[in-house]
């Protein structure tokens, strides 16, 4: 995950607050709202009220990440947290900003994103693109899924993503075999068999098309059901313009902060023109 487009998504959180702008002097209305001299307090009392709100829910939300984030891996014994930047990863990492750093996806909103899916998991393989430390790897391992690769292309965070796979102590764990993989996520040829991709927006623009590319020609080659899971999602108009990948919503996915998509056979043109 890029930390810098993270900060920047935030903005996100204001859909939830009506903040429109508000004078707070009397006799003006710039919000829309009728006011009169001498109501001063009214327009206070507009513009507090949402403000707080959206402060509230930021504030919320900020500790519920940190205690998600600390709990899971002081219970699993394992180290998957972190919004740093680490020189390492400046050096070697392609497609994303050289002042961004590591920063995890929520291990709840994972595990009830997996559990959103319509799939029986021990049919797929997840592979996390951009995975870090692992934590989106550990989270699938409460899943039944046949095997679980990640792709990270920072050696520093590798090694600590294979230390924590060693360690990971989790009595719900239903799949075991976890595979840590160093390399460039534009050089990773996807396995065979159904899949479910995880990216939590690691990529850049052109990062983003290539893989998203290596995906479709692999389903062009081998047509099976591929789910890609897409957590913040700033470069969905890259998938947007690959054909087989279409938009699917699980049901009862907060879809405001991840997106899913689904490979889909696209017909041939001699097919296209039969029909």
């Amino acid at each position: 995950m890029r930390f810098k487009s993270d900060v920047a998504s935030a903005a996100t959180f204001w859909r939830f607050g009506n903040l429109w702008p508000i004078w707070f002097g009397t006799g003006n209305n710039v919000s829309g709202i009728a006011c009169t001299p001498g109501m001063g307090h009214l327009h206070l009392t507009f513009a507090v009220v949402p403000i707080v709100a959206v402060v509230s829910l930021i504030v919320t939300a900020m500790l519920d990440y940190w205690v998600d984030d600390r709990y899971f891996d002081r219970s699993f014994g394992v180290e998957t947290s972190g919004k740093g930047w680490a020189s390492p990863l400046h050096e070697v990492v392609i497609g994303r900003d050289a002042d961004d750093g590591y920063m995890p996806a929520p291990a709840r909103s994972i595990r009830s994103l997996l559990a959103s899916l319509p799939i029986d998991h021990a049919d797929f393989t997840f592979v996390d693109l951009g995975s870090g430390k692992g934590r989106a790897m550990l989270v699938a391992a409460e899943f039944a899924f046949r095997r679980i690769v990640g792709v990270e292309l920072s050696p520093a965070l590798d090694a600590v993503a294979r230390t924590n796979v060693a360690a990971f102590k989790n009595p719900s764990q239903k799949c075991f075999a976890l595979e840590p993989l160093c390399m460039d996520a534009r050089d990773f040829v996807p396995p065979d068999g159904p899949l479910v991709v995880f990216i939590f927006n690691a990529f850049e623009r052109d990062t983003m098309a290539r893989v998203v590319g290596n995906l479709a020609r692999s389903h062009d080659a081998s047509p099976r059901p591929i789910y890609l899971v897409y957590f913040h999602p700033h470069c969905d108009d890259v998938i947007a313009k690959v054909p087989c990948f279409h938009r699917f919503s699980p049901a009862g996915a907060l879809t405001d902060y991840f997106e899913v998509h689904k490979a889909v056979a696209v017909p041939s043109p001699a097919a296209r023109r039969a029909a």
